[in-house]
């Protein structure tokens, strides 16, 4: 940690303001903590005057960071400004997206810093961005969704791992950590640190990835915006449909699921339960996702996935059919892993370092590291 002398009283001041807007604090709020008044703390987020280091000792839980993050040289810092798609009026919602959109802006930043230090020449191109336009939303959304997997290669194949292959093809940063069950994800694209995602590591795998793709569409036709997916909503918005078009277009490919829908109805004569679950399962998405994406697509009647709730369609089931629980959860992903591994191995950050900056406990990285092969002290082992 650097000493606090040592920093630019300005960049500290920035720090300071940045960290208090994404806490949801007002200038008032920052006084009573501190014990100071708002002048001087005016002047010393304006650079103008440095913080006493008693004064970060009490402003730093508040703003729910640390005094090491405030004062860590060459920090990134990120501001992200949260859109809440939700239902509307929920205080307890507001407050668990909060938190989760501070974690991301923490994660971010920290990811970047890392990865800048780890990959110093890495650079990197996107995908335009498309003009979503209201009357034709949906069709954009699925001409974009085909042609993106177009260009990544993939044509209509079933993505096992879109984590993995956002990872690779295309620069995202993913973070998986256990956030309020009612927090689905977050995206933030920031020229800092790019496109960020941040998934519920409580949640199944199929609902993360049907999450993360959807975060893509927002990627690919709201760029600027920071979306929050939390509880139940209405996507009212054109951009917000885009993206949820767009996920489930990316996940489920219109002509590579109607010709598999066609073949199974060919063959059998009717479309089940049973069969249902299975083509879930070839596209790695949940039952549920595929029903409704088939009733979108009119290959089924509305209302085919409540009737088959009511004839029984349960996760009992879908073990039943598959043989294996399909609940499995993601709990880190590849890229971070594989960032963090190098940064210890290599002595650029230390164990507690790491743990610090990628909000993940000493003990649960050290298990990480020791699967990839890292050892105390990021001895290679």
């Amino acid at each position: 940690m650097s000493r606090i002398e040592e920093f630019d009283p300005i960049e500290l001041g920035e720090r300071l303001r940045l960290a208090r807007a994404a806490a949801g604090l007002s200038q008032s709020d920052a006084c009573d903590i501190a014990g100071i008044s708002r002048t001087t703390l005016v002047h010393t987020e304006k650079g103008k005057r440095a913080p006493r280091i008693e004064e970060l000792v009490k402003l730093a839980p508040a703003y729910r960071t640390t005094v090491n993050r405030l004062l860590r040289s060459a920090a990134i810092q990120v501001e992200l400004v949260p859109q809440f798609r939700r239902s509307r009026g929920a205080d307890e919602e507001d407050a668990a997206g909060l938190a989760a959109v501070q974690l991301l802006q923490r994660l971010a930043a920290s990811f970047a810093e890392l990865e800048r230090e780890v990959f110093p020449a890495l650079r990197v191109s996107y995908p335009p961005e498309v003009a979503v336009n209201g009357r034709w939303t949906f069709e954009q959304a699925e001409d974009a969704a085909l042609g993106l997997r177009s260009s990544l290669g993939i044509g209509l194949s079933p993505i096992p791992d879109i984590v993995g292959l956002l990872e690779s093809e295309m620069h995202f940063r993913v973070f998986v950590r256990p956030l309020d069950s009612r927090v689905a994800g977050l995206f933030a694209f920031k020229d800092e640190v790019g496109p960020c995602v941040l998934l519920n590591s409580k949640h199944p795998r199929s609902r993360q990835d049907l999450t993360v793709a959807h975060e893509l569409g927002h990627f690919m036709g709201d760029r600027d915006g920071l979306d929050v997916v939390i509880g139940k909503h209405d996507p009212t918005s054109r951009q917000e449909r885009f993206a949820t078009r767009f996920g489930l277009a990316f996940m489920m490919p219109p002509p590579a699921v109607r010709a598999r829908f066609r073949g199974i109805v060919r063959e059998s004569g009717g479309f089940s339960a049973r069969q249902l679950i299975h083509l879930a399962f070839q596209f790695h998405v949940s039952p549920e996702a595929m029903a409704r994406w088939l009733e979108q697509l009119s290959l089924v009647p509305e209302g085919t996935y409540n009737t088959l709730r009511a004839k029984g369609l349960s996760l009992d089931h879908v073990r039943e059919v598959l043989g294996r629980d399909d609940q499995s959860r993601r709990q880190v992903t590849t890229r971070c892993a594989f960032l963090a591994a190098e940064a210890l191995a290599g002595g650029l950050r230390t164990e507690g370092q790491l743990s610090d900056m990628l909000s993940m406990d000493r003990i649960e990285l050290r298990a990480l590291m020791a699967a990839l092969g890292v050892g105390e002290g990021g001895a290679v082992v």
